[in-house]
């Protein structure tokens, strides 16, 4: 199984962050500290918070910087190396003043991951070999290797993972260049192409100074994947 994105860890934390939330209800302190399975409960969803909060950016994290990082992260340790130290009131804190401003910071997260996918969507994409792209950006224009098919071949962001283990199987230098489809005018075409499906072909050289972004295409042990999150 491949790595789970940061997408993925965010949605562990907010889910892990209500089912403690459920358990902890209405109850008290007291009731907490002689509720054993209520403990076990909380115990585990502390353990998946901070296991998954190991596996955000350094980037976001520093969008957040109130946020107590390490604390986060700390508490697994704590529970999987001590646990028998661990008091409930220690985790009742944890629980009641640490959780709720995480779980705001993951859903802004969520959020704004879900805009840039939604531009990103709206983008079509180009493949190449990371050196041919430095090479394209250094002489101001880019080709696909002279056109050999009279165009410059695009996907849309539901077409190009296919298109990437199709045309470039096994390639760990690929370069993803994302492209606003009004910027490039008349030259773009829609065409038939794979399945009969639509793809945008440009007709012409495609200038860098037009481009969205460009990164490395990301491949995990199962095959390529789309940036998460997606530039922007």
């Amino acid at each position: 199984m491949g790595e789970r994105s940061p997408t993925a860890r965010l949605v562990d934390i907010v889910e892990a962050i209500a089912v403690i939330r459920g358990e902890l209800g209405g109850v008290t302190l007291t009731a907490f500290e002689a509720d054993t399975a209520k403990r076990w409960i909380v115990e585990r969803g502390l353990e998946i918070i901070s296991e998954a909060s190991r596996h955000l950016s350094a980037e976001l994290k520093a969008r957040h910087p109130n946020t107590p990082w390490p604390k986060i992260a700390g508490i697994g340790n704590v529970l999987r190396h001590a646990y028998d130290r661990v008091a409930p009131d220690v985790l009742w804190r944890t629980a009641q003043d640490d959780l709720p401003p995480l779980e705001v910071v993951c859903r802004l997260e969520l959020a704004a991951g879900e805009r840039r996918d939604q531009a990103a969507g709206a983008l079509i994409y180009h493949l190449c070999s990371q050196s041919e792209w430095a090479q394209s950006v250094a002489a101001g224009r880019h080709t696909a290797g002279g056109m050999p098919d009279g165009f410059i071949h695009f996907s849309t962001r539901e077409q190009v993972l296919e298109s990437a283990a199709t045309h470039f199987a096994g390639r760990t230098d690929l370069m993803l260049v994302a492209v606003d489809p009004d910027r490039l005018g008349a030259a773009l075409k829609w065409e038939a192409s794979r399945g009969g499906a639509l793809f945008p072909h440009l007709y012409g050289p495609l200038d860098p100074a037009v481009v969205a972004w460009a990164v490395p295409l990301p491949v995990a042990p199962d095959g390529p994947r789309f940036p998460d999150p997606a530039p922007g």
